[in-house]
């Protein structure tokens, strides 16, 4: 740096290099700047410094070597040293060269000189960004220019010759040139050349690169700038779902892209995944986008890696270079369950269990055994790769956990691809609750009567017991008074066992027969005291306690009702006291229900 220097005037400049082995001195060193043509001119080398100069000088790491650019002794002949050269550095300790091309620009400081370029996307020092697919306007400022009229002013880029549009130039010399860039065919640099006067045959832009316009040019003063052509109709692709799904194929990608060629239908695209074709379906196409769904094909090589990364290429057949390119990554999935009911049945009737499978192999028919044996099974139509719904039917007399096993039909066991769950299936002779009551008082001398269905007739069960289990598993034992058959139902009268307390219980039925030990329970059963005088209900349960009117703040009483059971009647006002938190409140009202 800096990357242009005078050739009218010496400068210093700073080389700096890396890789490569440190240097003790400036003698350690060359410092070469090499043109186009062969020419070589050794540099002064004034310094050299290490950045961490706590490293071994001979080992290899960064460094800088400061240097005076060299002087063009007649800069008007032939054999200007002006334009691009490669700046090369030897060791001469190592023998070891490096070099930069282009590294340094020589310039004639006294010839006019672009000092800013502005385009449509901005301003640069010698260069701009212009679109390729259109033509526009570029503004190029230049230092020194020659006393000739700006109306004879004229232009190259590349190999065309845009008109001037405008150009002015002041007293100290500074030109302002407005011209139209047309369109490229192709994106990359281009150089461009102000001519100040009417272009000779001989004369190109190319001179630029070469540094070759003072031989190329005759008889007319130039000033090179360049124009950095991008492509702006390469589409642009957002994606507007998820960018990776199980290795089945299947799964539904939405894709916006900008600046893509229209489409007339999905017909005029194709989508591939790698080197596997997918299909697509267009939602629309606009000149501002072109909106498609991408489904995904299986993907048949993962084997047992893990999750695997493709290319996605949409194509428009019609111009296929206008392709966008986005990633995806196919998961490995196996077969799950992802819900079934019912979860459980009585075992005196056969019942239908729908079951949710993801990543069921499909399309294909099921195999389906309930507790090892092989029963019914249907796929529903709606099924798909993603999700397949399996239905079956259960088989009636077995008791506890049966193990369901569902795999694909032609899959050999053992099966990769089956999956397996439980079903609960219960005693249907087990006595069931009707209405089961939720808690009592302890001071009442019955539990509230228990209603029951199927509970086994009188004379064919064994033992009866009716059992208390308190919160801290205390158990009490209660006894039943009477057995009352009642039709389909019967209840139970049973006694309050003489330790109970407050607090909450299940009531544990449980009776024996020729079945054998069958239970039920009555759960978050509460006992209280019935005496105590207690809050039944009060309201409202929030009140305000200020209102603000005309700017000011006022302190409001709220009316408050409470309801209170086993309280003392007859009270006279005075009697009752009542307190919120820790201050008093004023009773209003005392009325006996």
């Amino acid at each position: 740096s800096p990357s242009k220097a005078s050739i009218r005037s010496a400068g210093t400049g700073r080389v700096a290099v890396s890789n490569l082995p440190g240097a003790a001195s400036a003698s350690d060193i060359a410092v070469q700047l090499v043109w186009s043509d062969g020419r070589t001119l050794d540099l002064l080398v004034m310094s050299v410094t290490r950045r961490d100069v706590r490293k071994q000088v001979y080992e290899v790491q960064e460094w800088f070597a400061d240097v005076t650019t060299p002087v063009d002794g007649n800069p008007d002949d032939a054999d200007s040293i002006e334009g691009a050269v490669t700046v090369r550095v030897i060791h001469s300790v190592f023998g070891a060269t490096v070099q930069l091309q282009a590294g340094l620009t020589m310039y004639d400081d006294a010839l006019p000189q672009v000092t800013s370029v502005s385009g449509p996307d901005g301003v640069g020092q010698t260069s701009a960004n212009v679109p390729m697919s259109k033509s526009s306007e570029v503004t190029i400022t230049v230092s020194k220019a020659p006393d000739v009229n700006p109306s004879v002013y004229s232009a190259l880029v590349g190999s065309l010759a845009p008109g001037v549009t405008f150009a002015t130039v002041d007293v100290d010399g500074m030109a302002q040139v407005v011209l139209t860039s047309p369109s490229q065919e192709s994106a990359g640099e281009v150089y461009g050349l102000i001519l100040f006067g009417a272009a000779p045959a001989s004369c190109v832009s190319a001179c630029c690169e070469a540094a070759s316009c003072a031989v190329n040019c005759p008889d007319i003063q130039t000033a090179c700038f360049s124009l950095m052509v991008y492509d702006d109709l390469v589409p642009i692709a957002s994606v507007k779902s998820a960018v990776s799904g199980p290795e089945i194929g299947g799964s539904f990608i939405l894709v916006s892209i900008a600046k893509f060629p229209l489409l007339s239908s999905a017909a005029d695209a194709e989508v591939s995944f790698g080197e596997v074709a997918g299909s697509l379906q267009l939602k629309s196409s606009s000149a501002e986008a072109t909106v498609l769904t991408l489904v995904t094909p299986e993907y048949k090589t993962l084997g047992k890696a893990s999750s695997a990364l493709v290319d996605v290429t949409v194509t428009p057949k019609k111009q296929p270079d206008r392709a966008i390119v986005f990633q995806y990554t196919y998961v490995a999935v196996s077969p799950a369950v992802t819900a079934f009911t019912p979860a459980s049945g009585l075992n005196d009737v056969v019942l239908e269990v729908k079951v949710q499978i993801a990543f069921l192999p499909f399309p294909g028919k099921v195999s389906v055994t309930f507790g090892g044996v092989k029963v019914s099974s249907a796929v529903h139509p709606s099924s798909n790769k993603m999700a397949s719904l399996v239905t079956f039917n259960t088989r009636a007399g077995l008791l506890g956990t049966i193990p369901v096993v569902i795999k694909p039909k032609l899959c050999l066991d053992p099966c990769v691809d089956q999956v397996q769950f439980t079903f609960n299936s219960l005693d249907a002779t087990v006595p069931e609750l009707l209405a089961p009551p939720s808690g009592m008082a302890k001071q009442q001398p019955k539990l509230p009567k228990i209603t029951l269905e199927k509970f086994p007739a009188e004379g064919t069960y064994s033992s009866l017991l009716v059992t208390m289990v308190a919160s801290d598993k205390t158990e009490l034992a209660c006894t039943v008074q009477k057995v009352d058959p009642m039709g389909d139902l019967t209840q139970l009268d049973v006694l309050t066992p003489a330790a109970l307390v407050e607090g909450g219980y299940s009531v544990r039925i449980s009776v024996t027969d020729s079945g054998g030990l069958k239970t039920v329970s009555i759960e978050s059963f509460v006992v209280y005291d019935g005496i105590a005088a207690k809050v039944v209900s009060y309201g409202p349960a929030m009140v305000p306690t200020v209102a603000s009117a005309g700017g000011r703040l006022l302190q409001l009483q709220s009316r408050v009702s409470a309801t209170m059971a086993n309280f003392p009647q007859g009270l006279l006002l005075s009697s009752v006291v009542a307190t919120l938190g820790a201050n008093a409140v004023t009773v209003l009202q005392v009325t006996d229900l």
